[in-house]
């Protein structure tokens, strides 16, 4: 079988998403609804000090976490809604790395350069694998939750649970 295997539909939504989050979206719902530990690109871009180096990190990490998060939502609700929760949380732990791949290509349709950093699937994958050790405090794990309010905070979207 050749091409993709997730719906365009998904993948669009995915890229679309990511494009709106690092073009300004993602820091508009900040300010709105402020993160412990993470700064503001804004904050990053006047900060002068020798943590700023450490600030741009942090927030780099929170970043891939909100991706990763946008990615585990879409493929949830959009790939398998016609699932239970359980099953389709199952589908989507073994299908996440390739979507995230194959989706972050989809960020340019959306008229936004994905920056090079973030062009490499494999940097938000290793940093998920560490945020396990991390605990919830981690910058990634931050983002992921943080994922669920921009796209209620942006979209509008209502979450229910099943």
């Amino acid at each position: 079988m050749f091409g993709s295997k997730f719906k365009s539909k998904s993948l669009d939504t995915f890229g679309r998403s990511v494009a709106d989050y690092l073009h300004s979206a993602g820091d508009l719902v900040m300010v709105q609804n402020p993160v412990d530990g993470i700064s503001s690109v804004l904050d990053i871009e006047d900060d002068n000090s020798s943590y700023k180096k450490i600030r741009a990190t942090t927030r780099f990490i929170f970043d891939c976490g909100a991706i990763w998060g946008m990615a585990y939502m879409i493929i949830r609700d959009e790939e398998h809604g016609d699932l239970n929760q359980a099953a389709a949380e199952a589908k989507v732990d073994k299908s996440i790395n390739k979507f995230i791949k194959e989706g972050l290509k989809y960020v340019s349709r959306h008229d936004y350069d994905l920056p090079k950093i973030y062009r490499n699937h494999k940097t938000i994958i290793n940093y998920e694998l560490d945020s396990r050790v991390g605990g919830e405090d981690s910058p990634f794990n931050k983002g992921v939750n943080f994922s669920a309010l921009f796209f209620k905070e942006f979209y509008q979207i209502k979450f229910t649970d099943n």
